[in-house]
């Protein structure tokens, strides 16, 4: 066995020493030990590890890396993600990915492929799970990219892989905010399937995604809708000896979870526990899943204790139900962090901050607690109260990145910018240089800010390297080339660049305003007219925007529809200098460019 296979097989055969030796029944292995982990994943996931284990020790005589070895690290990443062990799942699928890279053309399934898509996917998902959503896009799309490389041969994976990675991509966008960009990618799916013929699985999947996406956008009757389907479908289409009726129940629970933190919206908190003790009781085969339901459990009754009607025992109601929460709570630090992680994205900011106070400073998630503190600050307009929290954690020695670039965050929102430059700069200089390139937005930011305080020239800089790390970013090619137009410097490239951010998001009205603006400058008014024209559809109510169409008009000689834009954009609350500048149109017109 060569230096370099050893290096690969040492990680399993360490866990295997301590965990392995469980007796297995010879009913419970089937065709392979691989095809054991697949089974047992879900259902029983210690099984499915010993079976993993066992398969890691039958490749250490192995020459060669075969891909059963490859496909086995990537099964024990799927096993420990699904177990909530993050950085283990991490592990194995980062030693997935690089056996790959060992096979020979010969042992390779697909030999256009580059890299295992399956396996990027999944690196993808771990990166998600920590927010981390420029490493987790950059793979989803790699994976797409080699999905979109498999032959013929590979028709099935290559379609279920597409899908796979249009879907996460679609959470990636839905958790941004670009809801409309989310919702195309899941009609793209759809469009896909109805193409292929309806699978229940997938179909289930894409109802989930499309019923959080309307909770999210606050289309309650498409949320009601898209739960019902997915109820009938899981009653009508899985039998008791299907064998995708676990993985039913794990999807179906998942829409009750949904549909109870959208009841709860709606101050409907009794009622959304029948469809927690629903999800709960789908899960009664996967028990590794049911603290989570155990969690949301406990949130509503740490809620109702704050909600109860009667004044005078209000009190006593409150204390009875969080004793209770408390109680389905094995691991009090984690699911206290998790409960005030939920009460901050209902907006519920008191209850979180109180939740997340809980957590004790010796604990690990202390550091995650504090920064949940500072947020629900910020997100209930109360800069001051996060700054301070932040400041703390420097002040006790904490000097992890996030504390740098949040407490910049909170100066460059109050317009501090030198205050904000610093922090940037702390924050990445904190850092690896290595892992500068994932920090892309940082520079972006720090960008604006430079800009923001009249130094141009270190904004460029900052700018040219947020588009290095993250080629093609829309809005950073918006900013910058929206940037270069109003200096009128080089306008030819900032033109291309902003149609490069059009074609990634034509729906963006600020970026279509940019194009059109570009043009403007360029002396092309008559090309200006249509984008501008779509601009103001997008954003009707921006005084930039309408000042820019009303610029347009006066140019190409329709002067009393100019005249009507100026006035719009004067009643929409532009800034005192904008305000300046577009009374003196209205009283002279457009007299020097």
């Amino acid at each position: 066995m060569t230096e370099k296979l050893k290096k690969y097989i040492a990680l399993g055969i360490f866990i295997f020493a301590g965990s392995v030796l469980n007796v297995l029944n010879a009913q419970d292995f089937i065709g392979s030990l691989n095809d054991s982990i697949k089974k047992y994943k879900a259902g029983d996931p210690e099984k499915a590890l010993d079976f993993g284990f066992l398969a890691l020790e039958s490749f250490k005589d192995e020459e060669d890396v075969s891909l059963e070895y490859v496909n086995t690290n990537y099964y024990l990443g799927e096993v420990f993600y699904f177990l909530g062990e993050y950085q283990t799942s991490f592990e194995y699928l980062s030693q997935s990915l690089e056996l790959y890279d060992l096979l020979k053309p010969n042992n390779r399934r697909n030999k256009n492929v580059i890299k295992p898509p399956w396996v990027l996917n999944s690196i993808g998902i771990v990166y998600y799970q920590k927010r981390d959503y420029v490493n987790a896009e950059k793979l989803y799309n790699e994976a797409l990219d080699n999905f979109q490389l498999f032959d013929s041969n590979y028709d099935d994976e290559k379609y279920f892989g597409i899908n796979t990675s249009l879907l996460n991509l679609s959470l990636i966008r839905r958790d941004q905010g670009d809801l409309k960009s989310s919702e195309e990618l899941l009609d793209q799916i759809v469009e896909r399937i109805t193409t292929k013929g309806i699978n229940p699985i997938e179909i289930l999947q894409v109802y989930i995604s499309y019923m959080d996406l309307f909770f999210v956008s606050g289309n309650d009757e498409l949320v009601v809708d898209y739960y019902n389907k997915i109820k009938s479908l899981h009653q009508e289409k899985f039998s008791l000896n299907d064998i995708f009726l676990n993985e039913s129940k794990v999807l179906y629970s998942q829409a009750n979870l949904v549909y109870a933190n959208f009841l709860q919206s709606k101050a409907k908190i009794e009622e959304s526990l029948e469809y927690l003790f629903l999800a709960k009781e789908l899960l009664g085969s996967i028990p590794q899943r049911i603290p989570i339901i155990n969690l949301e459990i406990s949130n509503v009754f740490y809620l109702m204790g704050n909600t109860s009607g009667d004044e005078q025992n209000n009190q006593i109601v409150s204390n009875f139900y969080i004793q209770l929460a408390e109680f389905l709570s094995d691991q009090k630090d984690y699911y206290n962090l998790r409960l005030a992680e939920s009460l901050l994205n209902m907006r519920a900011f008191s209850y979180a901050i109180e939740k997340f106070k809980r957590v004790q400073r010796e604990s690990e998630f202390y550091l995650r607690a504090q920064l949940g503190v500072a947020n629900s600050f910020v997100r209930s307009k109360e800069d001051k109260l996060a700054q301070k929290i932040l400041e703390k954690l420097i002040e006790d020695g904490f000097t992890e990145f996030v504390i740098f670039d949040s407490l910049a965050d909170i100066f460059r929102a109050n317009e501090d910018y030198q205050k904000a430059i610093k922090y940037y700069d702390t924050a990445l200089d904190s850092i690896a240089e290595e892992a500068l390139q994932t920090k892309w937005s940082t520079f972006f930011v720090r960008g604006i800010s430079y800009d923001q305080s009249g130094d141009w020239e270190k904004a460029k800089i900052d700018l040219e390297n947020a588009l290095e790390f993250y080629p093609n970013h829309p809005e950073v090619l918006n900013y910058f080339g929206y940037s270069l137009i109003e200096r009128n410097e080089n306008l030819e490239k900032a033109l291309k660049m902003i149609e490069n951010a059009v074609s990634q998001r034509p729906e963006s009205g600020y970026i279509v305003d940019s194009l059109a603006w570009g043009l403007f400058k360029l002396g092309y008014y008559k090309e200006a007219i249509v984008p501008m024209e779509r601009a103001i559809l997008l954003e009707p109510h921006d005084p930039i925007v309408n000042d820019h169409l009303g610029d347009v008009l006066w140019m190409i000689g329709r002067k009393r529809e100019a005249a009507f834009q100026w006035q719009r954009a004067l009643s929409f609350g532009p800034t005192s200098e904008n305000e300046r500048k577009i009374k003196k149109k209205l009283k002279f017109g457009i007299t020097d460019l």
